[in-house]
């Protein structure tokens, strides 16, 4: 059996088993008693789709997000948590596979594969953990929309694959029409300054799903208007985050701990390679830009900073993983080692409805600032751990280069 396939196979099997013990273990939030929960709004999205309503009453910005409940609104089961657990389900087996793909694609070293894969599985604030305890959502379709993206960006030839998903992600979440912008920008900026020979092939594929996604948010606005009117837009959004963020310098903090709690010793690993170059990767500037554009959107978009820097996880993490291919196999263990006590696998979320004190202290976002700092001096611990690690597989491979001659003459 090819190992590529296995590996695939391997994967299904604990992705399986990773959801049924989560499922079967976790609490989920109850909604009723969260008036603030997003799943509020998905949920009362649902049940107009499943006829349980004649109004539509969800608010903005969530009104637009209509796929998800929709979707989970068709299956045969008057459930809500079912409908949405079997969708769930459904999205991170396909979500897996896609990002698995990306990877081999990329020529990816098969335990960096691994890695990145567990990394997802297991985490607390990953496909499948986090969204067991906030099962109305529409986060986990978001893994596979972003590895179908990162896929289109390896295989050029399948940008057509756009036009028909375009409209589809829009309905999902309006962010996937600002990603498919900034890619249009960004060729067109490549193209027009410099490229020798430009050529606009892409760009037009792009501005073509570009006015797709476009047309569908003025549709959905249209049929499914939000109760209580519309919200701020995303530029006032935006600015109003900068502003909080400027009066409250400790949020920056905040935001660089929430990187580590998210992506543990592996993200201070690729900070330790970004002078050095594995290989030429032709995806590398749109990766940096997409990796950059979910960090940023941590700290902008909103105070949930490591649950919306971790939906960026296919661009980040396989930045991540490009950037530490040539280390040692034991500097990569030294580097999960550290990492482990991060994902905490075996303890289960707080319920913020009645642990709320204890469901901050997860969150870098939340914590008190005793829990902040404790979390960024073990994050400066384990840099410099790493970093240390580093230097003493360096000095004893060197050793070793040195003494190999001797032995073999002798």
């Amino acid at each position: 059996m090819p190992q590529k396939v296995f590996l695939h196979i391997a994967f299904s099997c604990t992705t399986v088993l990773v959801l049924w013990y989560t499922t079967s273990m976790q609490p989920s939030v109850p909604y009723d008693a969260c008036a603030l929960c997003d799943g509020k709004q998905y949920l009362a999205a649902y049940d107009y789709f499943k006829g349980n309503t004649s109004t539509y009453c969800v608010k903005f910005p969530f009104h637009s997000r209509v796929a998800v409940p929709w979707l989970a609104a068709q299956l045969p089961t008057n459930n809500a948590q079912q409908a949405f657990t079997w969708l769930h389900w459904g999205f991170t087996l396909l979500a897996i596979h896609f990002l698995l793909f990306c990877w081999q694609a990329m020529s990816l070293p098969r335990h960096l594969q691994v890695i990145g894969g567990s990394w997802l599985l297991f985490h607390w604030t990953g496909i499948v953990r986090f969204n067991v305890y906030d099962f109305a959502t529409v986060d986990v379709p978001l893994y596979l929309l972003h590895s179908l993206l990162l896929l289109v960006f390896i295989r050029p030839r399948w940008l057509w694959l756009l036009l028909p998903i375009t409209p589809l992600a829009v309905a999902q979440k309006e962010s996937w029409f600002a990603l498919i912008i900034i890619w249009a920008l960004y060729e067109l900026i490549q193209q027009r300054f410099f490229s020798a020979k430009p050529t606009y092939k892409r760009f037009r594929w792009l501005g073509i799903a570009v006015l797709l996604g476009f047309i569908t948010k003025v549709l959905l606005n249209h049929w499914f208007v939000p109760v209580g009117g519309e919200g701020k837009n995303s530029l006032i959004t935006l600015l109003f985050f900068v502003r909080e963020t400027l009066q409250n310098p400790l949020d920056l903090l905040r935001w660089v701990v929430a990187m580590f709690v998210g992506f543990g010793g592996w993200w201070l690993l690729a900070w330790q390679n970004v002078g050095k170059l594995p290989k030429k990767l032709n995806i590398l500037p749109m990766l940096i830009v997409f990796s950059a554009l979910h960090l940023l959107l941590g700290i902008l978009a909103g105070r949930d900073m490591t649950r919306i820097m971790f939906l960026g996880y296919p661009f980040i993490m396989t930045l991540v993983l490009w950037r530490i291919q040539a280390e040692s196999k034991w500097v990569l263990v030294a580097t999960a080692t550290l990492s482990l006590p991060i994902i905490r696998f075996f303890s289960l979320i707080p319920l913020q409805t009645s642990q709320n004190e204890a469901f901050k202290t997860w969150f870098p976002e939340y914590a008190d600032l005793g829990t902040v700092a404790a979390w960024a001096a073990y994050m400066v611990l384990s840099y410099w751990l790493i970093a240390q690690s580093r230097r003493w597989w360096s000095f004893l491979f060197r050793q070793w280069q040195k003494n190999e001659p001797k032995s073999r003459k002798d």
